[in-house]
């Protein structure tokens, strides 16, 4: 998921206006290959748009977990992973710190079930209580490695002040 981020950062700053054209066929001619050249250029090019995000993405120097998320807390307030991203960006810089959430889950939960009538369904279509069940995918928090080891003890202190500031602005 970071090198998802990585990638995401450096487009935003390489694309003109940091956005894809909505011309068709300008974005048809843009193929992997350019934007992979473009990237390992980049990298070795400090001047160049997008440059320390392509450094990170070619030399593997992408930010590490510093929080992988705990599923009680995502099942009690989705927004966790991102209260402890702000935070944690506040006391190291925005540039140094990012969340990012896996894929939703909720389709594991679907399989077929063979009704009386013979007919197959999907489980989520015949039973409430499965669609009721939430299925929290915690948000992961990543950190640059040069201040993860502080970060993570910082962390370790504020982690359950954080929660509770999510929780109590998610009940308001």
């Amino acid at each position: 998921m970071i090198y998802d981020i990585h990638l995401i950062d450096f487009l935003k700053e390489w694309l003109p206006g940091g956005r894809f054209k909505p011309d068709i066929d300008y974005h048809l001619s843009l193929t992997d290959s350019e934007i992979i050249a473009a990237m390992r250029k980049a990298d070795y090019d400090g001047n160049m748009a997008g440059h320390r995000w392509a450094r990170r993405l070619a030399r593997r120097k992408h930010f590490r977990v510093l929080d992988p998320g705990r599923p009680q807390d995502a099942g009690r307030n989705p927004q966790v992973a991102e209260a402890i991203c702000r935070a944690a960006q506040a006391e190291f810089g925005a540039d140094l710190v990012r969340a990012a959430h896996p894929p939703s889950r909720k389709t594991q939960l679907e399989f077929p079930v063979l009704m009386e009538s013979g007919e197959v369904v999907s489980a989520l279509s015949a039973s409430e209580a499965l669609r009721a069940i939430p299925v929290p995918a915690p948000g992961y928090v990543y950190a640059d490695e040069e201040i993860l080891d502080k970060a993570t003890k910082w962390l370790q202190k504020h982690r359950k002040q954080v929660i509770r500031k999510a929780m109590k602005g998610r009940e308001e």
